[in-house]
């Protein structure tokens, strides 16, 4: 690496860091939801207790964040220091961006996927919540790093593998659909490497469920979230039906097959609805970041229509970190088509990750947050198409149409979201 190329990562990480730390430190971020769920897990495990809520064990929170957590409040007693070590994610996330652009299309497109990802307000707000996001993103594009690098070192995607499973359950079909394309390609005896370092890993926490929960599970909110995604009410998002699963006091694992049998039984009698939800669980996925203003304040309540909180975001507010995103995602479904194969693979591991990452939450339920781990991509592959943009004329007639349709239905799916909210 030569000093032009060292000079820029370094000023790129301290204006990356700066724009985080103020973030933060100008925020009157107040603690809601999923937020104190964690922190209570976390203060529970840092004082000598078992994974539990009030209620008794639990397995409803994957592990991985709150013992995170536990584990830096046990070093550093206070909230700050783990924000600290979220910035501290933030830039390991950006460089890590640095290098995946670096082997798909040189230094100049690693340095545009970094800028472009520490100055992406989404990116800058969500350090400062007390969410799995920050910790599971940096990860995620490190086993993305791994990947287009050749897995050189399979033991250690293995373990990123088993942390990102431990923090988000859904990794383990896409972790396992790797290792299936892994083996495909001949690399079989990598694949057997990272499936199994990643069992090692997330085997004790099974265990623990299957002794203490009466359930070999890696989550019991599994079912709930899929009954709240599938049931007569749903909107797509995260709506609680207004009647109970169980009556009060039922197991979390009951709750968990009450949910799946329900959801199921709800898509079995009206397919159509479900076919209709799924589309809009993706619109709610790939909806308006203004969320992060709301979250980043006093936080999202749960007593108030949603609509109703985003109508109190200033729209300047509001466009400051939606127009940003809206070009990342336009400009990164362009380089996903600009992209030329070989580098490791890269355009399919970017189609593949984002395919299944929206197939996931369609048979949940969706949400604008539940994006943000796979906009790194998108930074990544919106660098590459900018390089490559000279060959946007070359594509073939149906990938032009194919991004058109792509790029014009999300443009309207913004645009609708303003006028809903704002008129």
């Amino acid at each position: 690496m030569n000093n032009t190329p060292t000079r820029t990562i370094l000023l790129i990480l301290l204006v990356s860091a700066a724009l985080r730390i103020g973030s933060i430190t100008g925020s009157g971020h107040t603690l809601t939801s999923d937020e104190l769920d964690y922190l209570q897990l976390a203060e529970q495990l840092r004082n000598g207790g078992s994974y539990a809520t009030p209620a008794g064990p639990t397995a409803y929170r994957p592990p991985a964040y709150p013992f995170l957590i536990a584990g830096l409040l046990s070093i550093i007693s206070s909230l700050p220091f783990v924000f600290s070590v979220q910035i501290l994610l933030e830039l390991l996330t950006c460089y890590g961006l640095y290098r995946i652009g670096s082997v798909i299309g040189g230094a100049g497109t690693g340095i545009t996927a970094m800028g472009v990802w520490a100055l992406l307000p989404s990116s800058v707000i969500m350090p400062g919540l007390l969410m799995s996001e920050t910790f599971f993103t940096a990860v995620m594009t490190a086993m993305v790093l791994q990947s287009v690098t050749g897995e050189r070192r399979p033991v250690l995607t293995g373990v990123l593998l088993g942390i990102s499973i431990l923090l988000k359950p859904q990794m383990l079909l896409l972790g396992g659909m790797y290792a299936v394309w892994l083996a495909h390609t001949g690399a079989w005896k990598k694949s057997l490497m990272i499936a199994g370092t990643a069992a090692i890993l997330i085997a004790p926490w099974i265990i623990r469920n299957a002794a203490v929960m009466d359930a070999a599970v890696l989550t019991t909110n599994g079912g709930v979230n899929f009954w709240i995604g599938n049931n007569p009410e749903a909107n797509g998002s995260y709506r609680i039906p207004s009647a109970p699963l169980l009556e009060a006091g039922a197991t979390e694992q009951a709750l968990n097959n009450e949910g799946y049998r329900r959801g199921l039984s709800f898509l079995m009698d009206d397919p159509a609805a479900g076919v209709l939800l799924a589309g809009k669980k993706l619109a709610h996925l790939w909806s308006s970041q203004m969320y992060l203003l709301l979250a980043a304040d006093d936080g999202i309540g749960m007593q108030r229509p949603y609509r109703d909180q985003l109508r109190e975001v200033p729209m300047r507010s509001a466009l400051s970190v939606d127009i940003p995103f809206v070009l990342l995602v336009v400009f990164g479904l362009a380089g996903l088509f600009l992209l030329p194969e070989g580098n490791g693979g890269a355009r399919t591991i970017a189609v593949g990750i984002l395919l299944l990452w929206c197939a996931v939450h369609m048979l949940y339920f969706g949400s604008a947050r539940f994006a943000y781990p796979v906009l790194p991509l998108l930074a990544v592959t919106a660098a590459a198409g900018v390089r490559e943009r000279h060959r946007i004329g070359t594509l073939p007639l149906h990938h032009r149409l194919l991004l058109a349709a792509l790029a014009g239905g999300f443009l309207l799916l913004t645009l609708f979201q303003y006028v809903l909210i704002y008129l």
